[in-house]
């Protein structure tokens, strides 16, 4: 096949990239012959050009450039250009009407996203919103009068996936100028500053971490002084991450630990949170996310110190989400939670293995997909030198696509 896009090597990132996403739209991994036969009927490719695709057969040949479109639109690209370009699949206008009458009614009936009626619709538009850049945009502005629709759309989705990208950069600010709720403005500047962490390598990034972060400042004391008995967990815990990264890269490892524990113990202490007119006691996502954070600033006797002390934590939740939404999922039974404590493992074989549900979720799958090629090279026994370069030459692609720099650091870390 000739095309401009690439070399054998890009060509072979593509295709691995695209066999992912095809594995993520038909749910799970296709291997079977009854998987590609029935693959064949939805994306109407025979079953032997399909085995060729995942490497089954003539692993060397390429497929033709017809193909390729075939399976780019089963995952909802135009075609396979638009795939090697990174564009994001367009919403279609049909589409997006009926998800604009669906919040069109929200915004005028007064409704509520607690209503175990709209819960999972809301839940299932926001990822076709936020993945189309385009459409995310003329939707903040469509609502931007409608706090109550864009609060539960951009600040409560916080997508790993794409934090260190600067077009998303660029749609949190641009949300952050409507001027949403303190708390909210904590939230995103927190994760924001997260987000520059991992776009570049240890050490780096500290003037624009401590930007965000000295814009979550201004508003922090109005969480506190509003929740003064109880932990205010979204907020709180990016502001708290942010706190910890900006400490470390200042190289003041006191102040970070100063940082982890005050929080730590705010938590440990909290009474239930009422917030929404709803109850939340929700101390697991402190500990999760916290840990998570510092296995990728480097962290892990930090990490492994801190959930030694407070795991049980993650087994002391209530949500009451969970009788709204039949999505919902508690962070112990994440997959991202599970991986935090799998990678600890590999450092502390005392810690015992969280017995989870090992949820996915949409905003954190390359996030996790990273996280697991990072197990599989710390699980990497000696002599395996070309499934250890397979890992890591996956691993430099996701940097690349995620623009995360600090994955060469963890890399150095897992090997």
């Amino acid at each position: 096949m000739t095309n401009d896009l690439a070399t054998d090597n890009a060509y072979k990132q593509h295709i691995n990239r695209l066999q992912n996403e095809v594995n993520r739209s038909f749910g799970k991994t296709v291997t079977s012959i009854a998987d590609f036969e029935e693959l064949s009927e939805k994306t109407r490719l025979s079953t032997q050009t399909l085995r060729r695709f995942f490497g089954k057969i003539d692993k060397e040949k390429q497929l033709s450039t017809a193909s390729l479109n075939l399976l780019c639109n089963y995952i909802g690209f135009t075609d396979w250009q638009s795939f090697c370009n990174n564009t994001t699949p367009a919403t279609s206008t049909q589409l997006r009407e009926v998800i604009n009458s669906f919040y069109d009614t929200i915004a005028f009936s007064g409704a509520s996203f607690f209503d175990v009626k709209l819960r999972d619709t809301h839940e299932a538009y926001a990822p076709i919103i936020l993945n189309d850049l385009p459409y995310a945009y003329s939707f903040l502005e469509r609502y931007k009068n409608t706090p109550k629709i864009t609060q539960s759309l951009y600040p409560w989705f916080p997508y790993y996936d794409y934090m260190a990208q600067a077009s998303y950069v660029h749609l949190i600010e641009t949300y952050l100028a409507t001027q949403p709720l303190e708390h909210l403005r904590v939230c995103q500047n927190s994760f924001l500053a997260y987000g520059v962490f991992c776009s570049a390598k240890w050490g780096d990034g500290a003037d624009s971490v401590e930007k965000y972060t000295a814009e979550a400042d201004k508003y922090i004391e109005s969480v506190w002084r509003d929740y003064p008995d109880s932990f205010f967990h979204y907020p709180e815990t990016r502001y708290t991450i942010a706190k910890v990264v900006l400490a470390y890269l200042n190289n003041n490892e006191q102040e970070a630990i100063r940082v982890a524990e005050a929080a730590l113990h705010r938590n440990l202490r909290a009474k239930p949170l009422h917030v929404f007119d709803e109850e939340f006691n929700t101390p697991d996502i402190l500990i999760s996310k916290l840990c998570n954070a510092l296995i990728w600033m480097g962290k892990v006797d930090f990490a492994i110190e801190i959930y030694s002390t407070f795991s049980e934590e993650l087994f002391l939740t209530k949500d009451p989400v969970e009788n709204m939404s039949q999505r919902f999922v508690y962070e112990r039974d994440t997959q991202f939670a599970a991986q935090t404590v799998d990678m600890l493992r590999l450092f502390d074989p005392s810690i015992p293995e969280l017995v989870s549900k090992r949820q996915p979720h949409w905003k954190t799958r390359v996030y996790e997909e990273i996280q697991q090629l990072l197990i599989d090279l710390k699980r990497c026994k000696k002599g395996e030198l070309s499934k250890r370069l397979t890992l890591k030459e996956r691993l430099r692609t996701l940097a690349k696509q995620t623009n995360f720099g600090v994955i060469e650091n963890l890399i150095q870390l897992f090997q």
